[in-house]
């Protein structure tokens, strides 16, 4: 595996975790308006890292059938 793809799986893994630990504080606290805007910032981040992965792929395909 590529290095660039292990640092973003493990960019957005942490960005996960910090988003489901601040869901988890926003439950205990009952704040509706957080849940909702955690929702909407995790979805950014799934589209942002899909994109990102569509794209290596396609830059690896690329290169792989050059050679």
């Amino acid at each position: 595996m590529a290095q660039a793809l292990k640092e973003e799986i493990k960019r957005h893994a942490r960005r996960l975790a910090r988003l489901e630990r601040i869901k988890d504080l926003a439950e205990d606290e009952k704040e509706d308006a957080a849940l909702e805007r955690i929702g909407k910032l995790v979805a950014k981040e799934n589209a942002r890292h899909d994109k990102w992965v569509a794209n290596f792929h396609a830059k690896t395909a690329g290169k792989e059938g050059a050679k």
